[in-house]
């Protein structure tokens, strides 16, 4: 296997993890982030979800706005503009 395809595989798999991961992120940010917060505790964040007042849908939207933002905050990739498709 070529240097280049290895270093494709090895990618692939981190890349598969931190997709995975995703659900760490989540969890931290429905509950465990929440016991430390003052201004929306877990009880709260709960109570948002239950009653219907924080929906996936805008949750998604939310994350698809921020998630280039900080993107290229933080890395050198440029934001992307197109935000229609996930």
């Amino acid at each position: 296997m070529s240097e280049q395809l290895s270093m494709d595989f090895v990618l692939e798999g981190k890349k598969q993890h931190a997709l995975f991961i995703i659900g760490d992120l989540l969890s931290n940010y429905f509950f465990y982030d929440r016991k430390s917060d003052e201004d929306l505790t877990a009880n709260e964040m709960e109570q948002l979800i239950e009653g219907g007042y924080l929906t996936p849908q805008e949750l998604i939207k939310a994350f698809t706005l921020k998630i280039p933002e900080v993107m290229e905050q933080n890395f050198n990739v440029p934001a992307r503009k197109d935000t229609t498709t996930c």
